[in-house]
């Protein structure tokens, strides 16, 4: 939950304890402020697995607002978390991206024809790198559960002959591992958790895209 209690540790006083920036006297301090509320502790063991989730694996789900807050404090940590996209009852709705990311959220079709306002149950995200350009389409399929179709165009005009390969991968573990076929794959069934869809041949990545489904 939100901190509350005005006694709570600022996002300023944690990221000075991170940095290593407080001395002796106030480091001790905060930490006996750390230790006698429940709310800081979590807020902050959880903040500093964002913080540090490119180089160690959480161990749970760290709540959007917190990465939110963890993004606010090290922008240059762009490796965090590059979008999160929420489950709604029938639709989707982005909560965050990154700079750098084109978001799009179409209307279904048959909703303009009825004339009826409908929520968008698909998500378009585009990210350029330096050699290929990304497309994900994420399109909620019932439950808590969506497909997203990898689209990637080669924008350098000389590629590996080998062909680029898309995986998904899960606290660094790979759950799905695609080669794509006419520059498009298929990740299927994908639910809620944080992933990372990476573009690569065996010896090179061209690209990654840090997403969050919660």
């Amino acid at each position: 939950m939100d901190r509350h209690n005005r006694n709570c540790l600022k996002d300023y006083e944690i990221g000075a304890y991170l940095e290593g920036r407080l001395s002796d006297i106030d480091k001790d301090k905060l930490e006996k402020r750390l230790y006698s509320c429940k709310e800081c502790w979590e807020d902050f063991v959880m903040m500093k697995q964002a913080i540090t989730y490119d180089t160690g694996e959480p161990e749970e789900e760290i709540p959007s607002y917190l990465i939110q807050r963890a993004i606010n404090m090290y922008p240059e940590k762009t490796s965090l978390i590059d979008v999160i996209v929420g489950f709604l009852k029938d639709s989707l709705q982005v909560m965050h991206y990154s700079e750098g990311f084109n978001i799009s959220m179409p209307l279904p079709v048959g909703g303009l024809r009825s004339g009826t306002v409908e929520q968008p149950n698909m998500v378009v995200i585009k990210k350029s790198f330096d050699d290929i350009e990304v497309e994900l389409d994420i399109e909620k399929t019932g439950g808590d559960l969506c497909n997203i179709r990898v689209a990637v165009e080669e924008v350098r005009k000389k590629m590996p002959e080998k062909p680029l390969r898309v995986e998904l991968v899960s606290h660094d573990r790979e759950l799905v591992s695609n080669l794509l076929e006419k520059g498009e794959t298929l990740l299927e069934d994908v639910g809620t958790g944080q992933y990372t869809i990476k573009i690569h041949t065996k010896g090179k990545v061209f690209g990654e895209i840090a997403l969050k489904i919660e």
